[in-house]
């Protein structure tokens, strides 16, 4: 009889020790929807590497459609003292400066190649001789001031480009590229899609991090006043064909990922 109750012991703990296994052993079930996560999110990041190269490297995008998001895989922190929106700008809405509000990003990071690129709009009863800051940072920014457009950037030195005033209450497209693998010619202003001024360029900028405001310079002086649609920064310079390409080009609806970001996000897909 003992022998029996001893038997009997050793198979409920024997049973106890294999639900216990059982337990701790991963779902079949999880595992393969980890998986088919997984090579989901493949597909989707070589759907959008097909169908939008424009946008790789993009490191900020404000559509302005409405809303302060920043529709890049980076979603930078956006904040605005007064938002305000107008339902027609270049392309969907766009963003209205007016009576000193403005935009900050802070902590925007630059890399030793990259792009800004933007509409904007100056209102019609603008005053040439009026100083406007369309965005600063302190180390790169745009500037309306004595009948010119200006644009400036810091490696070390101050680089200055300039253009003619563009005409004002029309849209027009300005973009800012700084290049390390073309020194001599390694900052270039683009006007319209056409190239308007270049600068000698270091290699490097003279600020790694700094505070972006759009519409205000970094004192918080100066403030713009007129209209700026589909803002674009990007971690690499892009050549002239691919800034009229993106004129004409909305935003992307999806956060566009850089290829090593992408396996970082493939590397925990699946994973809690």
């Amino acid at each position: 009889m003992k022998e029996d109750i001893e038997i009997v012991g050793l198979g409920l703990l024997l049973l106890a020790f294999a639900g216990s296994l059982l337990l701790i052993r991963p779902d079949e079930k999880l595992v393969r929807e980890a998986v088919a996560a997984r090579e989901k999110r493949i597909a989707e990041i070589q759907s959008w590497k097909e169908s939008a190269p424009l946008f790789y490297g993009l490191r900020l995008a404000l559509p302005f459609d409405g809303t302060l998001e920043d529709r890049s895989h980076l979603g930078h922190a956006v904040s605005a003292d007064r938002p305000a929106f107008h339902p027609r700008g270049r392309h969907g809405a766009s963003y209205v400066f007016r009576d000193g509000n403005y935009i900050t990003i802070p902590d925007y990071s630059f890399s030793s190649s990259g792009t800004w690129a933007f509409w904007f709009r100056l209102e019609e009863d603008y005053d040439l001789n009026t100083e406007m800051r369309l965005l600063d940072t302190n180390g790169a920014g745009v500037i309306f001031n004595d009948g010119e457009l200006t644009a400036y950037f810091h490696d070390g030195r101050s680089r200055v480009m300039n253009a003619p005033l563009p005409e004002t209450g029309r849209w027009h497209h300005l973009a800012l590229t700084w290049d390390s693998a073309n020194l001599p010619e390694g900052l270039k202003l683009y006007l319209n899609g056409e190239p308007a001024d270049t600068a000698r360029y270091s290699g490097a900028p003279g600020f790694p991090t700094r505070t972006l405001r759009i519409g205000v310079s970094w004192r918080g002086l100066h403030p713009f006043s007129g209209m700026i649609d589909e803002f674009y920064a990007f971690d690499r310079a892009l050549l002239q064909e691919e800034i009229e390409e993106l004129m004409e080009t909305p935003a992307p609806e999806t956060p566009w990922f850089r290829e090593e970001q992408a396996i970082v996000c493939l590397s925990t897909a699946g994973k809690s």
